[in-house]
């Protein structure tokens, strides 16, 4: 399933993709909330994509967005804005911040074409990464790189920093 449009000079088109879909990057990868590199104009009419009349759609929780000739691929988080951990193939590397409930992957030579912004510092910059990554549309990326929102990878929830006091209902 697809959805297009246009902004200026940008074409803009949403395609669905399946939960086991990998997606091949190849270079350095942005891994970012989109909304810290895609431009507020395309930005806007990609909310209106995302969410008919307000309402999500096929394409909300995950997908490839693709901008002329710059492919994304995206997913919704489990919880909305926050701060998720970034692992390739395994290993800790680093922390991307999320402010639209969303988080994405890209070229990093194709965020330069959206930002002037520095890329290490909307997200995390994975130099010469070459493989597979897959989005299950729950708020999980999986594949060489994983980011995980909804919680799975955490054995057991620690509530140490609850007090009696907010324990109290």
């Amino acid at each position: 399933m697809q959805k297009t449009a246009t902004v200026g000079n940008y074409k803009i088109k949403l395609s669905t993709i399946a939960e086991s879909e990998p997606v091949q990057f190849t270079g350095d990868v942005l891994v970012s909330d989109p909304c810290y590199y895609i431009p507020s104009d395309l930005w806007q009419e990609l909310c209106n994509m995302w969410f008919d009349s307000g309402r999500s759609n096929d394409f909300t929780d995950k997908g490839i967005l693709e901008i002329n000739d710059i492919k994304i691929l995206y997913s919704s988080t489990a919880h909305g804005d926050g701060c998720y951990s970034v692992h390739n193939v395994g290993n800790y590397v680093g922390e991307i911040g999320v402010d639209a409930g969303m988080f994405s992957f890209i070229l990093a030579e194709d965020a330069a074409k959206l930002t002037n912004e520095d890329l290490s510092k909307i997200g995390v910059v994975l130099q010469n990464f070459n493989g597979d990554v897959y989005v299950d549309g729950n708020g999980n990326a999986d594949g060489y790189i994983t980011v995980c929102t909804d919680d799975s990878d955490e054995e057991e929830m620690d509530d140490y920093w609850l007090d009696e006091e907010d324990n109290e209902w």
